[in-house]
Parts: C-alpha cells; structure tokens; sequence
C-alpha cells in the first residue's frame, strides 16, 4: 500500500476508531481499524491495522512504517518490518521500537 493510499485510508470514513482500548486480537470491527496511541513523553502516533490485523501501518511525526504480525500472545501483539521496527500492542502498555530513533514508550490510546 503506498503513503497516498494510506494517507486516503486513515482520512477515509472507513476508518474505525476504537475507544477506550487496543485490544485488538479480541476485536470484531469489519475494515481497517485505526488507534491513537500518547506516550509517556506526550508524543503521540497513529496505528492503522488491516481487517485481518495481519498489517500495521504506524505513522509519527517523522515517518510512516508498514509492519507485519510477527507474533501474538493473547492480547498482545507484536508487528515489525525488516529494518528493526517494531510495534508491541498490550491492554496495559504498548510501544514503538525504531532503531537507531526515538522510542515510544508506555504508550496508551
């Protein structure tokens, strides 16, 4: 998916916002989910995740990242790209890694 398909997704009415949690293994929403995370550090970023929940597309301030599911346990899940990225989903605390950057960190939407 390109940065402009992207761009038109998270602007798009299918774009479904959840409330109060990111329990998103437990989710039933049909389309792309999207999630505002603030962190520890007032920084925010936006996840926007596939209907299978299999992609990740995480946009900060800087950059956009297409991410993977590379593991779930329970509700947390893990997404990463082949540059070290990489986005932790919890209930309780989730965080974006980026290599060789500024993490995210104690993140909650």
């Amino acid at each position: 998916m390109s940065r402009h398909m992207l761009a038109a997704a998270l602007g798009g009415a299918a774009v479904v916002a959840l409330a109060a949690c990111a329990n998103l293994s437990d989710s039933t929403d049909e389309g792309p989910t999207s999630v505002s995370f603030r962190c520890d550090d007032e920084r925010n970023f936006l996840a926007m995740f596939s209907e299978d929940r299999r992609r990740s597309f995480v946009k900060t301030d800087d950059e956009t990242y297409e991410l993977l599911l590379v593991d779930q346990d329970g509700d947390e899940l893990e997404y990463q790209d082949g540059n070290g990225v990489q986005l932790i989903v919890d209930d309780d605390d989730s965080q974006l890694r980026i290599p060789d950057g500024d993490d995210y960190e104690d993140c909650r939407t």
